[in-house]
């Protein structure tokens, strides 16, 4: 039997625009549809509110506002051949501002490129600054961002937490569903916020993906991809209410990790971080980045107990 080995670690595409280009939800589906097939993923689900278009992909989501992309892809995707097609198509005095980030992966040497040859590229077409967050041989991400003469026009702050090894049963409940709505009201997740319009899908032979929209600009996105070894799972928001301590410790008590990571962005010159006493913070790095943001990274763990010192073979 061929082994099943998926990366769930996810590489992301953000980019906000001036107020005056067209609007993006003006573009026709074929636009969206060409620009997933450069990162080689396709789309399975769709559903808008009166201010977002929401798409869920083969691997992972995109979101489309007015004035704002967000693109998420997982597995073998190559995201920068969709940030060069972008770049191609619309005018660079249209963009106020281009993220690239890119977490750790499980399986690195199966990726089509490293975020260095990625850089490269980019570096090609668009001038900017590039870091990485965290310790190269342990949990870290590789972030990119376009230079930028403007300073984000209103707050902002995005709130990624991203888990592994979780709770047995919560990992049986992922492996066994055969039905979206089996991992949605089990879990809740159609509960974190409220006013929520929601999308999810459940992929064969494994793997589930959830968007959701609130109100006006605000979102949340979660992925799973259940495989040991490789457990994974995602979860992202801007939601403006709530502390980022009440955001994760929401979160994680769905989930039930023993590892995980937290990175927030804002546009908040405070250290906005996740404060834990059940958890170990094993890394913590801050940056204020010249565009207007600044970064918080942080990774936990819980302290090994004695019924999982061992692991049976």
């Amino acid at each position: 039997m061929k082994e099943l080995l998926f990366e769930g670690s996810e590489k992301k595409m953000e980019v906000i625009f001036t107020p005056t280009k067209e609007p993006l939800r003006n573009y026709p589906d074929s636009f969206w549809k060409k620009l997933c097939d450069k990162a080689e993923t396709r789309i399975v689900s769709r559903f808008s509110s009166s201010f977002c278009d929401s798409y869920i992909l083969s691997e992972s989501s995109l979101f489309v506002w007015d004035h704002r992309l967000l693109m998420l892809t997982c597995g073998q995707s190559s995201l920068v051949n969709s940030i060069l097609s972008l770049l191609k198509k619309v005018k660079k005095s249209d963009i106020e501002l281009l993220f690239y980030q890119r977490k750790n992966e499980f399986f690195p040497a199966k990726q089509k490129s490293s975020f260095k040859e990625d850089l490269e590229k980019m570096r090609k077409k668009i001038k900017g600054k590039a870091w990485c967050f965290g310790v190269p041989d342990e949990h870290h991400f590789y972030l990119f961002h376009s230079e930028s003469e403007s300073h984000p026009r209103q707050s902002d702050r995005t709130i990624e937490i991203l888990m592994y090894d979780l709770d047995d049963h919560i990992k049986k409940l992922f492996f066994n569903a055969t039905e979206a709505s089996e991992i949605k009201n089990h879990l809740g997740l159609d509960q974190i916020f409220e006013n929520t319009q929601l999308d999810d899908y459940i992929f064969k032979p494994m793997g589930y993906s959830l968007n959701a929209l609130i109100g006006k600009n605000q979102y949340y996105t979660i992925h799973v991809t259940p495989q040991d070894p490789g457990f994974y799972v995602s979860f992202e928001t801007n939601v403006e209410e709530g502390s980022v301590n009440e955001i994760t410790e929401k979160v994680i008590s769905l989930f039930k990790p023993f590892t995980f990571d937290v990175i927030v962005f804002s546009t908040e010159k405070k250290n906005e971080e996740f404060i834990s006493e059940s958890f170990t913070r094993s890394a913590y790095f801050t940056k204020n980045l010249d565009c207007g943001y600044t970064v918080n990274f942080s990774s936990f763990f819980t302290p090994i107990t004695t019924d999982r010192s061992a692991f049976e073979l």
